[in-house]
């Protein structure tokens, strides 16, 4: 993969990688350090959502959770195509 190569072979910290949107809106609307810049992909593409189907290994965060696909709002009922 050649996001792979261009990070020396492996993903970044599983803590540091988009994993939910509620959580990312939340670090961005209560701390300055916390930036995020929305894709054109998140709009268009909604398969960016989803890593069921390639599968990466993404890691697991600190507190245990492995990563996978993108945690939604509960609005979107788990469906990228919905959000």
């Amino acid at each position: 993969c050649a996001a792979l190569d261009l990070q020396g072979g492996g993903f970044d910290y599983a803590d540091r990688l988009f994993h939910s949107v509620a959580e990312a809106y939340n670090n961005c609307t209560h701390s300055d350090a916390d930036v995020k810049e929305l894709v054109p992909e998140m709009y268009s593409t909604p398969e960016v959502l989803l890593n069921s189907h390639a599968s990466l290994p993404l890691g697991t965060r600190q507190d245990g959770t492995v990563l996978g696909d993108v945690l939604l709002p509960p609005w979107a009922h788990g469906c990228p195509h919905l959000f």
